[in-house]
């Protein structure tokens, strides 16, 4: 009984190397394009801890003051902010870009009650990719 050979031994088709390549083609680019995703919401997550932080210094600088010097005029314009901080925006780099925090300051006072308080509300905004985001703290201080 003969067994038949068989002698096409040509290997992969150019339409088989072009389905294989696509698919590779279209793998590689799901990869690149979480990849990316990644990225940003690592960077942005890292600018927004970097805004928390100053958000946190910046309080701890105002609590550091004396009661009277924490005057109750409301919303603090840039010059009230500089002349207590000594700054009123923070600049940080962060892989080739550079981030401006802006510091917004509100004092309410409490005259009625025992002891006086004041309470601070501190804003930090900082922008990214056309967004404007921002971290709020408050604080009450007694006399």
């Amino acid at each position: 009984m003969a067994h038949s050979v068989r002698t096409d031994k040509r290997g992969f088709t150019f339409i088989e190397l072009l389905f294989a390549l696509s698919i590779t083609l279209i793998s590689m680019l799901a990869v690149y394009t979480l990849t990316e995703i990644a990225m940003t919401n690592n960077l942005r997550t890292a600018i927004r801890d970097e805004g928390v932080k100053v958000a946190e210094e910046v309080m701890n600088t105002l609590r550091s003051l004396p009661f009277d010097s924490i005057t109750p005029d409301g919303a603090w314009n840039d010059t009230r902010i500089k002349n207590v901080l000594g700054y009123s925006s923070v600049s940080k780099d962060f892989r080739n870009l550079s981030v401006t925090y802006t510091i917004g300051i509100t004092v309410t006072y409490y005259p009625l009650t025992s002891p006086y308080a004041k309470e601070i509300n501190l804003t930090v905004t900082w922008p990214y990719r056309g967004t404007n985001y921002q971290h709020n703290i408050r604080t009450i201080m007694r006399e």
